[in-house]
């Protein structure tokens, strides 16, 4: 592994940078500040995760001009930020229909045991309440409604 791959990997393992550049994201541009505020950090933190995701060439700085005083410091996501940010995306929407789509499998499995009497309707409805425990948030279409 290349030392800049090895970087970037490092730097993307820590979730405060990734909701950095979610929050980029959504809002275009950020004063540091204000993403402290929103993320619930200190200051130093987010000047920190801000730099390394500069170096990582995922964030830029640049100058946003009030009138009158000085300007404000803003940060924004790269294109290669927001090429990051869709491919995660990607990858994570293929992930969760890999596992609604594993789950609804063993949820049919299961119905198939309670129809062929295999199980009992209490062992069943414990395994049906484990594997919606595992992913709430995904719909099973086999089995109990």
């Amino acid at each position: 592994m290349q030392p800049a791959e090895h970087a970037l990997l490092t730097a993307l393992a820590s979730e405060s940078l990734w909701k950095a550049l979610e929050l980029l994201h959504q809002q275009r541009s950020e004063r540091p500040a204000e993403l402290a505020r929103r993320l619930q950090v200190s200051r130093q933190a987010v000047d920190r995760q801000l730099r390394r995701a500069e170096r990582l060439g995922l964030v830029e700085a640049y100058e946003r001009r009030r009138t009158p005083g000085r300007p404000l410091r803003v940060f924004g996501l790269t294109g290669e930020g927001r090429d990051l940010l869709l491919t995660e995306a990607a990858v994570l929407r293929t992930y969760r229909e890999l596992w609604r789509i594993r789950l609804a499998g063993r949820q049919k499995d299961l119905d198939i045991q309670l129809a062929s009497g295999a199980i009992e309707e209490s062992e069943f409805l414990r395994r049906s309440k484990a594997l919606r425990a595992l992913a709430p948030e995904l719909e099973l279409t086999a089995g109990l409604a």
